[in-house]
C-alpha cells in the first residue's frame, strides 16, 4: 500500500541518464519503489505526458524574507524549485539583526505590508520564525558581509577598528555555527564596496575554518570601478589566502567596455 503511486511519468532522475516512463510509489513521505508497480494506493496522480523529476535547486535566491511574508512560495512551487540558498550579496535578511541592520530590514518590509514585526535578531530566531511560517521550500541561508558590518558600524564608509572586527568576526562565527551554510558578500555594493582586503580575509576565515561555503557578488564585473580582471584576482586571493570554498555568484562581463573579454 502506497501513500502517493505517480504512474506513467516521464522521470529524468538528474544523473544525465535518459529519461524513462515508470510508476513511483511514496510511502511515509520517501520513494521506494519505481518501475511497473501494480498494488493500491492512498493517492494516485496520472503524470502521463508529463515529467517527472527530483526538485530543483536555486542557489542564487533572496527569498529569506519574503517566504515569512507568503510561506506558500507558489512562483517557487510551481516551478518545480524545493531548495533555494537565498542570504546572498552580502544581504542576510535573516541575521544578524541589530542596530542600523534591524531597522534598514523593518523598512524594506513596512514598503510591502504594516502587518509584519522583526521578532529576532539572530540565526536561530530566524529559523523559529521560518518554521512556524511553514515555509513550502526548504531553505538554505548564508550569512551577509553587509548585514553583519551594518550591525557593527552601520553604513559607515571606513574600516573596521580592531574591537569592531572581532565583534563581525563573532557575528559571522554565532551564524555559522547555528546552521549558516557559509558567508556571502557583495562588494559591488554599500556597505559591502566599503571593506578592504583584511577585513574580508577575516571573515573568510571563519567560514574556512568550519569548511562552509564562500559566494561573493564581486567589487567590479565591467569598469564601474577596480575593473572586471582586478575584482576576479581578488576574488581568488580571498580564497587562496584563506582556503575557503570559493563560489562567485555572478560570472558575467557587465557592459560594453568588457564586451567580448569572456573567453
Amino acid at each position: 500500500m502506497y501513500d502517493l503511486l505517480i504512474r506513467d511519468g516521464r522521470i529524468y532522475d538528474g544523473t544525465g541518464s535518459p529519461a524513462y516512463s515508470a510508476d513511483i510509489g511514496v510511502a511515509d513521505g520517501e520513494i521506494v519503489a519505481i518501475g511497473r508497480l501494480e498494488g493500491e494506493a492512498a493517492k494516485t496522480v496520472n503524470a502521463s505526458g508529463l515529467a517527472v523529476s527530483p526538485g530543483f535547486i536555486d542557489l542564487h535566491t533572496h527569498s529569506d524574507m519574503s517566504f515569512l511574508l507568503d510561506s506558500t512560495a507558489q512562483s517557487k512551487v510551481r516551478q518545480g524549485v524545493t531548495l533555494e540558498l537565498a542570504g546572498n550579496c552580502g544581504s542576510s535578511f535573516c541575521a544578524p539583526l541589530q542596530g542600523a541592520a534591524q531597522e534598514m530590514l523593518q523598512g524594506r518590509v513596512s514598503q510591502y505590508t504594516d502587518n509584519f514585526e522583526i521578532t529576532w535578531n539572530d540565526f536561530g530566531g530566524y529559523l523559529d520564525a521560518l518554521e512556524k511560517a511553514g515555509s513550502t521550500v526548504n531553505m538554505a541561508l548564508q550569512v551577509g558581509h553587509g548585514t553583519v558590518r551594518s550591525c557593527v558600524i552601520g553604513l559607515d564608509d571606513r574600516a573596521p577598528n580592531g574591537a569592531e572586527l572581532d565583534r563581525m568576526v563573532g557575528l559571522v562565527a554565532d551564524c555559522l555555527d547555528a546552521g549558516a551554510l557559509g558567508l556571502s558578500t557583495g562588494l559591488f555594493y554599500a556597505p559591502g564596496n566599503y571593506a578592504r582586503l583584511d577585513e574580508v580575509f577575516a571573515l573568510a576565515q571563519v567560514a574556512s575554518d568550519r569548511d562552509k561555503l564562500y559566494s561573493t557578488h564581486m567589487r567590479d564585473e565591467g569598469s564601474h570601478s577596480v575593473g572586471l580582471f582586478v575584482a576576479l584576482n581578488e576574488t581568488i586571493e580571498i580564497g587562496r589566502r584563506t582556503g575557503v570554498r570559493l563560489e562567485v555568484s555572478h560570472v558575467k562581463c557587465m557592459g560594453p567596455t568588457v564586451w567580448g573579454r569572456s573567453y
